[in-house]
């Protein structure tokens, strides 16, 4: 999924355990209840998403924009 966009998009309950999201726009999507553990999310751009729920443990987010996510 490097690079890729969903923005907007619904992707509740989505899995990205340990997959590279690198570059990827995730700008207002609702992320509620993903999982993202381990998943290389370098450069991500999650402004204005909607987290809550969503688990990031071990993932690394080295410039990624999370400004106005909410958890």
């Amino acid at each position: 999924m490097r690079g890729a966009s969903v923005r907007g998009a619904s992707v509740r309950g989505a899995s990205v355990r340990g997959a590279s999201v690198r570059g990827a726009s995730v700008r207002g999507a609702s992320m509620r209840g993903a999982s993202m553990r381990g998943a290389s999310m370098r450069g991500a751009s999650m402004r204005g998403a909607s987290m809550r729920g969503a688990s990031m443990r071990g993932a690394s987010m080295r410039g990624a924009s999370m400004r106005g996510a909410s958890a």
